[in-house]
């Protein structure tokens, strides 16, 4: 959508997974605003920190799947760097050849 200000977009977005064991259901939820910016023939996407204190907002739901009660609700921050370092290290564990014992990383941004 276009935004409010000059600034850019409005981007809202939602993710949802969940598990057997244990019994849960994660949402996560992002309301961005993103600057579009021409560089030669590529567009360039930034996410700007746009709410108060310079920050960006998302947020994550828990649900229980037994009783359908929510469990938890916090800022995706707290757990963003864990999750994709680890969504990394398990891709890294079941792609790679049984016998490999050296990995070389490019493009890691």
């Amino acid at each position: 959508m276009p935004s409010a200000t000059e600034a850019g977009v409005y981007a809202f977005k939602s993710m949802e997974a969940g598990l057997y064991h244990p019994p849960i259901v994660a949402m996560r939820i992002n309301s961005d605003i993103i600057r579009l910016t021409e560089q030669g023939n590529r567009t360039i996407k930034t996410k700007l920190r746009a709410a108060p204190g310079e920050t960006y907002v998302g947020v994550v739901m828990l649900f229980s799947t037994v009783v359908g009660e929510p469990l938890a609700m916090f800022a995706d921050g707290v757990v963003q760097r864990m999750r994709v370092a680890s969504s990394r290290a398990l891709a890294a564990r079941y792609l790679a050849r049984e016998n490999t014992g050296t990995m070389a990383l490019f493009g890691s941004g």
